[in-house]
């Protein structure tokens, strides 16, 4: 019996399937594993992996704290790893952790001096809080010179806000009547940029009503103390 003859065309197709398995069964044993190199101790990784079902690769590069730094994924591709591929990896993982990106690839120019420098003994938000007395008020006074937007807050031991105010004038007096409000400590809070005033405030209803005002790193220390009269 003589062996079939095949047309050329037909031996082509075969050679390419043939060719195509071992290529996509060499590709797959090979990328079950995620690699990861560390190219330098102590200042994190990159890895990479080749999925075959989605027909993509992910490299990824990570810092020291194993933070995600970038991402890339390169759909219908995969990456040999040749010495060459790993020195650009490498190189890349380098630049990442540097964070030098921007100024390796773009060029910046030098900024001009400062018409005014700044002034390092710029004036902080300077406040004043007190009682009234015979009330079960207190005021606020602040001066705030740089005319900054001032947060000012006033919440329960809850932390539900009774109050709130955003202001930025230069000066700023109000008056706080807690009448009525439950007994217990309330949290004042004022805040400009970094700079962040807060006091304790003790409402009590005893047979003399009053409010304490404390800070909060001398809770001993009595700043003011208002007391009602309760023959009034």
């Amino acid at each position: 019996m003589y062996p079939l003859a095949l047309p050329p065309s037909c031996k082509q197709f075969l050679v390419c399937i043939a060719l195509f398995a071992q290529t996509t069964s060499s590709l797959m044993a090979q990328e079950k594993e995620v690699h990861r190199v560390y190219p330098d101790a102590g200042r994190g990784y990159w890895s990479l992996f080749t999925d075959p079902v989605k027909r993509r690769t992910v490299v990824k590069f990570f810092d020291k704290d194993d933070i995600l730094m970038y991402e890339e994924a390169l759909h219908e591709r995969y990456l040999k790893l040749t010495p060459r591929t790993l020195r650009s990896l490498n190189d890349l993982h380098a630049w990442y952790v540097a964070g030098r990106l921007v100024s390796e690839h773009v060029r910046a120019l030098a900024l001009p001096p400062a018409e005014t420098p700044l002034d390092p003994s710029v004036k902080q938000l300077q406040s004043n809080i007190f009682a009234i007395p015979g009330t079960c008020k207190f005021k606020i006074a602040l001066e705030n010179p740089t005319k900054k937007w001032v947060y000012i807050k006033l919440k329960d031991a809850q932390g539900r806000v009774m109050q709130l105010d955003l202001v930025k004038t230069p000066k700023y007096i109000r008056t706080f009547n807690m009448e009525g409000m439950r007994a217990g400590i309330y949290t004042l809070k004022l805040r400009v940029g970094t700079h962040v005033v807060e006091r304790a405030i003790d409402l009590r209803h005893l047979s003399q009503r009053f409010v304490q005002i404390h800070t909060p790193s001398l809770p001993d220390t009595l700043i003011a103390e208002s007391k009602r009269n309760p023959q009034r």
